[in-house]
């Protein structure tokens, strides 16, 4: 059976979103699987829907951020399966043309043409879905397993990869120092369920056992203070032990050991 086209949509222009969502939803081979114009949210769409395709406005003047900073965002962060990205834009400089496909994008489409609308561009991106998703089948393919054992190496990596997804799903910031001290905590507890995980992390990094456990527990803190709840309640499902609201950090890294480790 044939998929469908999976699409995010980042436009901050009410009447963009209606034409392209009506045309999207008018198709049988496409769909969307979400709309916002808000930079750091799509990063959070595109871990947790994987879509084909990214229609993105570059300049999102009535959103947060802006689309180069998101193309830079993604860009950095080595994604596995990276979707399509069609850009739309009135800005017509040459120079943030340039920067953009330097960051990641595969097309961009001026909106201050005369023959521009919203339905031509998904139009557009129809013609090409065979192309699109043959192209993802591929990359799959690439990074399937074989007989071939997996290095040490290669597996750090794909436990580096979910971890970035599962911490983005619920809201922890890269920019948090605590973000990498509790990534490199759940390896070790996966690893070895008695390790002293916050030793181990303070003497590779130099630090104090009280700074790395503060850090670990101020990003978890932070996520569980300012991240949507719906998104918490459904990618974080164990029972929260503590009289705050936020997990413990040894609750945090205990929990996702042991997901992890049942999945892999």
């Amino acid at each position: 059976m044939e998929q469908n086209l999976t699409i995010l949509l980042i436009e901050d222009d009410p009447a963009e979103c209606e034409a392209m969502s009506n045309y999207i939803e008018s198709t049988t081979d496409m769909k969307l699987v979400g709309i916002t114009k808000d930079s750091k949210q799509a990063l959070e769409y595109l871990s947790s829907y994987q879509p084909d395709v990214i229609v993105l406005d570059l300049e999102l003047h009535y959103g947060v951020g802006n689309g180069l900073s998101f193309l830079e965002s993604i860009a950095q962060q080595n994604i596995e399966h990276p979707p399509f990205i069609l850009v739309t834009t009135d800005n017509n400089s040459q120079i943030i043309h340039n920067q953009a496909r330097k960051f990641g994008a595969d097309y961009i489409i001026p909106k201050y043409k005369e023959d521009y609308s919203a339905q031509n561009s998904i139009q557009f991106l129809s013609g090409l879905k065979q192309s699109i998703q043959y192209s993802n089948k591929s990359k799959s393919a690439r990074s399937a397993p074989h007989n071939t054992p997996e290095t040490p190496q290669k597996h750090h990596e794909r436990m580096d990869k979910r971890l970035f997804r599962e911490f983005n799903q619920i809201g922890i910031s890269p920019k948090m120092i605590g973000r990498k001290y509790l990534t490199d905590a759940v390896q070790l507890l996966i690893e070895d369920t008695s390790s002293k995980v916050c030793l181990l992390i303070a003497n590779k990094y130099r630090k104090s056992e009280a700074s790395v456990s503060r850090a670990m527990q101020n990003a978890i803190n932070k996520a569980w203070s300012s991240s949507n709840i719906d998104n918490l309640a459904k990618y974080y499902t164990a029972h929260i032990r503590s009289d705050k609201s936020a997990p413990t950090y040894m609750e945090f890294i205990h929990y996702y050991a042991d997901k992890i480790k049942t999945d892999f």
